[in-house]
C-alpha cells in the first residue's frame, strides 16, 4: 500500500491548486488567484485525492467490494475485463465533459473578457471535472487488476501489475491537471495571456488529447485478455460494444464521420450562401427555432434507421446518431460561415448561435444521408429491406418534402408568387403537384422507380401513397412557413395559397426522396 500512497501523493500536491487558474480581472492583469480561492481549491483537491486513494486502497486490500462489483458489471456488458471496461467508460464521459467546458470557457471569454477569478467561471468546473475524471480513470485501471493484465503490463510492486493504457491515462490526466497550478504561477510571473496557445494551456489541451492514445492502448490490452480467456463478448452485447469502442477511436466511425461532414456541406451549401438565411438566423424567434431543432431530432432518428452512419441499429443509436449529426452539422456550418466571412468578430453569442442553429437543420439531414448517398453501393443495398414498407415510404417522402421546403421557404419569391396567384392558379398547382409526384415515382423510369405491387391498381396506389404523401408535404410546408414567420398575420385564403406554392417544391422533394432513398 505504501507504493500506492507514494504514487497518488504527488498528484495530491499538484491538485492542491486545481482551480487556481489565472484571475483575469482587467484591474489586476498580472495577478494570480486570490488566496481565498487557493485555500478552497486546496481543500477540494485534497478531499478528492484522498477519496480516490481510499477507494483504490480499499479495493487492493479487499475491504471495499463495490468497485469490483461495478467493474464486473461493465465487463458483462462489454465483454472486456473490468479494468479496461470501467476506466474506458469513465474516461470517455470525462473527455466529453472537459471538451464542453473548454468551448464554454472560450465563448465566455469572447463575450465577457477576463474572469473575476478562477472560481467565478463556471466553465472551469467542467474542465476540472473532466480532467480529474481522466486521471481517476487511469488510476482505477491501475488498481483494479487482481492478476497480471496481459503480457505488456507494467510492474509496480511484486504482486501488482498495471495495464500500459491505464498508466498512460493516469500520466496524461496528471499532466493536464498540473497545468492548472502552473498556469497560476505563469500568470503571476508574466501577466495575462493574449492567446489560447500559452505554454500551460498547451499542457491542458495536449494532455487531454493524448489520453486518446492511452484509451486506445487500454482497449487493445483488454481485447487481448478477453480473447485469451475465450470471451471477448462472443454472445450478448459484447461484439457490438467492442465494435463501437474501436470505431469511436479509429477506423469505421471516423470514415463515417468524415463522410458525414461532406454530406453536411453538400446538402447545406446553397443555404449557407443565402442572404435570407443569414438574416433569419439573427431575427428568428428563439422559441420557434428551438422547437424546430427539437422536431428535427426524431426525423434524424428515423433517417439513422434507414441510412445512418453505421449498419447496425438499436434504440441507443436512435438517440446517439441524431446528436452526432447535429454536432457535425454545427461544426460544418460554422466552418463554412467563418470561411465566407458571414460570422464576424464582435457578433453576439445569440446571433452566432442563431445562424448556426438554423443552418444545422439541412446540414444534419445531409450528414445523416451521407452513407446512403455517398457511401459504397453495398452499404446502400443492405438498407433496402428496411425501406420497403408503407410507413417507410411516407417517412422518406416527408423528409424529402422538409428538405426542399426548407431550402425554398426563406426566399421572398414564395411570398411574391403567392401574391400574384389566383385561386384557379392554386388549384392548377395542386393538380400539377399530384401528377408530377405520381409520374416521377411510377411512370418516367427514373433510377429507383417504384413498382406497383401485384393486385394493386394504379388508382389505389395513387390514393394510398401519392395523395397521402402530398398531404404530408403540405403540412410540412405550413409548419416551415410558420417557423420562418411567413404565416404571421395572414388571412386564411392567403396562407392557403402560400402553403400550396411552397408545397409544389415540397411535393417534388417528397417524390425525389422516394426515388433516391
Amino acid at each position: 500500500m505504501s507504493k500506492l500512497i507514494r504514487l497518488a501523493g504527488p498528484m495530491g500536491t499538484a491538485l492542491a491548486l486545481l482551480a487556481a487558474a489565472p484571475a483575469q480581472a482587467a484591474s489586476e492583469p498580472a495577478g494570480g488567484a486570490a488566496t481565498g480561492e487557493i485555500v478552497i481549491a486546496t481543500l477540494g483537491a485534497g478531499l478528492l485525492t484522498t477519496l480516490l486513494l481510499a477507494v483504490g486502497m480499499g479495493h487492493r486490500s479487499g475491504r471495499l467490494k463495490v468497485l469490483g462489483r461495478v467493474a464486473a458489471w461493465t465487463e458483462g456488458k462489454t465483454g472486456l475485463p473490468g479494468w479496461a471496461a470501467l476506466p474506458g467508460a469513465i474516461s470517455s464521459v470525462a473527455l466529453l465533459v472537459a471538451l464542453l467546458g473548454m468551448y464554454w470557457d472560450i465563448s465566455l471569454h469572447i463575450d465577457k473578457g477576463r474572469d473575476a477569478g478562477p472560481l467565478a467561471n463556471p466553465a472551469h468546473y467542467l474542465i476540472l471535472a473532466g480532467l480529474f475524471g481522466v486521471f481517476a480513470a487511469g488510476f482505477l485501471a491501475m488498481v483494479l487488476p487482481r492478476e497480471r493484465p496481459g503480457r505488456s503490463a507494467v510492474r509496480i510492486t511484486r504482486d501488482w501489475h498495471a495495464p500500459v493504457g491505464g498508466v498512460l491515462l493516469f500520466a496524461c490526466g496528471a499532466f493536464s491537471l498540473a497545468g492548472f497550478p502552473l498556469d497560476d504561477f505563469w500568470h503571476r510571473l508574466f501577466g495575462q495571456d493574449v492567446t489560447l496557445w500559452g505554454p500551460t494551456h498547451l499542457m491542458l489541451i495536449g494532455g487531454a488529447a493524448m489520453t486518446l492514445v492511452g484509451r486506445s492502448v487500454l482497449l487493445v490490452e483488454g481485447a487481448r485478455v478477453a480473447r485469451a480467456k475465450g470471451g471477448g463478448g462472443s454472445r450478448s452485447t459484447g461484439p457490438s460494444m467492442m465494435r463501437f469502442q474501436r470505431a469511436s477511436l479509429v477506423g469505421a466511425f471516423l470514415i463515417g464521420l468524415a463522410r458525414a461532414f461532406g454530406g453536411a456541406i453538400l446538402f447545406a451549401l446553397p443555404l449557407l450562401m443565402t442572404m435570407e438565411m443569414w438574416r433569419l438566423g439573427s431575427t428568428m424567434g428563439e422559441l420557434r427555432l428551438a422547437l424546430f431543432l427539437a422536431a428535427t431530432l426524431p426525423v434524424l432518428g428515423g433517417l439513422a434507421y434507414y441510412a445512418g452512419f453505421e449498419e447496425s441499429f438499436g434504440w441507443r443509436d436512435f438517440i446517439l446518431f441524431p446528436l452526432v449529426a447535429y454536432a457535425v452539422a454545427f461544426t460544418a456550418a460554422g466552418a463554412v460561415l467563418l470561411l465566407l466571412a458571414v460570422l464576424q468578430p464582435g457578433m453576439s453569442a445569440d446571433e452566432v448561435i442563431g445562424k448556426l442553429a438554423l443552418q444545422a437543420v439541412p446540414a444534419s439531414i445531409g450528414a445523416m444521408l451521407a452513407r446512403s448517398q455517398l457511401g459504397a453501393q453495398s452499404e446502400e443495398q443492405q438498407e433496402q429491406p428496411r425501406r420497403r414498407t408503407y410507413g417507410a415510404a411516407l417517412f422518406l417522402a416527408t423528409v424529402g418534402a422538409l428538405f426542399l421546403a426548407f431550402n425554398v421557404a426563406p426566399t421572398e419569391e414564395v411570398v411574391l408568387i403567392s401574391q400574384m396567384m389566383t385561386g384557379w392558379h392554386a388549384v392548377a398547382v395542386v393538380l400539377a403537384s399530384l401528377l408530377m409526384m405520381h409520374a416521377f415515382v411510377y411512370a418516367v423510369e427514373f433510377r429507383g422507380q417504384a413498382a406497383i405491387a401485384p393486385g394493386v391498381s394504379l388508382w389505389s396506389e395513387f390514393l394510398r401513397l401519392t395523395v397521402v404523401a402530398y398531404a404530408l408535404a403540405l403540412l410540412v410546408s405550413l409548419y416551415v412557413l410558420w417557423t420562418f414567420g411567413r404565416a404571421d398575420g395572414l388571412p386564411f385564403g392567403e396562407l392557403l395559397i402560400e402553403t400550396v406554392v411552397l408545397g409544389f417544391p415540397a411535393a417534388l422533394g417528397a417524390a425525389a426522396a422516394r426515388l433516391i432513398l
